[in-house]
Order: structure tokens, then sequence, then C-alpha cells
């Protein structure tokens, strides 16, 4: 039996590899490497009182091993979804408009990520009801089909959460499971608030160079049974990830600032 489920086995796997292939993950995750390694070193005179050294952002590079976020993400997509789905959305993303689409996401994602672009995109954003109303209201579609803010702002409480768990484990202070919760969700008017702003910037962005046909087409996608489990499955994915290396990233500052006190 097993022999006979081998082929098909594969052929599942190697389906799923070319959707991730198609939606340019990679690419994404070298963008996160890049941002969190970034942040990493600017915020390191605050977090330790010193600058980052070489093995400080040597513990840290390993923090965002690209195989390990590949794994994190291929494991979740599978999980989430079933071989019809799969084959649905490699129908999609592997047409010309799927493949334009993810170019343009990229070249935004990765655009953005520069404080100045980022800065320009939160401004269009402020002004987009007015310079492009029907575009606009298709974005705020987007957001309410995809639920992105309220996907992205638990997300990111829940690695807020874990950073903090990482520095109490490692011993770097000591509050309480409950102590923890009150300062993270102290966090999340403010943390709201800069997600719908990145957010709306971020797709204004990306889909400026689409025809209203192709919007229309893209957003009916989500709405589907498939773009709606890809859209979980993607979200579960991201999470895991982000709270693997808020974690590990709570230990490893807690490791360092030990370190330099003793």
């Amino acid at each position: 039996m097993a022999l006979m489920l081998a082929p098909t086995l594969l052929w599942a796997d190697a389906q799923l590899t070319r959707l991730y292939d198609l939606l340019e993950f990679d690419a994404y995750l070298e963008v996160t490497r890049i941002e969190g390694m970034r942040e990493i070193e600017d915020g390191a005179p605050e977090m330790l009182g010193r600058s980052a050294d070489g093995g400080y952002l040597a513990q840290m590079a390993r923090v965002y091993d690209a195989d390990r976020m590949r794994e994190t993400i291929l494991y979740h997509l599978e999980r989430g979804l079933n071989s019809q789905q799969i084959d649905a959305a490699l129908v999609f993303f592997g047409s010309d408009l799927g493949m334009r689409i993810t170019e343009f996401e990229v070249a935004a994602r990765r655009a953005i990520s520069d404080t100045d672009v980022e800065e320009s995109a939160r401004d269009a954003w402020l002004r987009a009801e007015e310079t492009h109303p029907w575009l606009s209201a298709r974005i705020h579609d987007f957001i309410d089909v995809s639920d992105l803010i309220e996907r992205n702002v638990s997300g990111a409480l829940n690695s807020n959460l874990r950073f903090y768990q990482g520095l109490v484990d490692g011993g770097s202070i000591e509050l309480t499971q409950d102590e923890m919760l009150i300062e993270v969700w102290a966090q999340e008017p403010a943390l709201r608030d800069d997600t719908e702003s990145w957010m709306g910037g971020y797709l204004l962005l990306a889909y400026q160079p689409l025809s209203q046909t192709d919007i229309t087409d893209y957003l009916a996608f989500w709405k589907t049974d498939t773009g709606r489990a890809l859209n979980a499955a993607v979200f579960a994915g991201y999470n895991a990830l982000y709270d693997e290396i808020s974690y590990a990233t709570g230990r490893i500052i807690a490791l360092n600032v030990d370190t330099q006190e003793l």
C-alpha cells in the first residue's frame, strides 16, 4: 500500500511546492529576514545597552534560517489546503493575471521596506479616497474579505507576547503571564492604527498598475472556498513563524544581556 501511495504523495508535494514558488514566498521571507535583522541591529543599544557585536548578530541570523522558515510555511499550506484547493490556486496563480499580481505584490513589499517609500505609501493612502476612489473602495473590500487588519493585529499581539515570554524564560525580566498580557494589550490601539495605515499604503502601491477588471477578478478569487482556505493557511504559517522568531529573539536578548552584565 505504501508503494502504491508514494507517487500520489510525491505529486501532492510537488504541487504544493509549485504553489509556494508561484506565490514567491522565498522573496517575502527574505524581506522578513532583512527587516528583522535591521530592527535587531538598530534596537541593540536599547535592548542590550550597547551596540550589536558579531556574535550577537550571528545568533540572531540563525533565527532567520531560510530553510526553517520555508518549512514552516509549507507545513501550514499542507495542513490548510486540500488537493482540490491546491489545484484551484495553481490555476489562478499560474495564469498570466495571477503571475502579474504576484509580481506587483512582491515588488511593492520590497519597495515598502524602504522607510521613505513606506512614508510615501502611507501618505498616499490617506488621500486615496480622493485620488483613487474606485481602487480605494476595492482595497477596503480586500481588507474586509481576507480580514487583513484583524488577522495581522492578532498575529502581532501574539508574537509580542512570545517576545516577552522569551525575555522572561531567558531570565532578563520578571513578569507574570497576566502582566505580560497587560503590556501586550496596551499596544493594541497603536498597533491597529499602524497596521491600517501600512496595509492600505502597501495594497495601493501594489495594485495601482492593475486594471479594474484585474482587481475585480482577483477579489473574486479571495471570496472562493480556495481563496479563504489559502488566506487562512498563509496566516497560520506566518503566525507560527513570527511566534518562533519573537520567542527566540527574546531568549537571545536575555542571554546577551546576562552575558554583558557578568
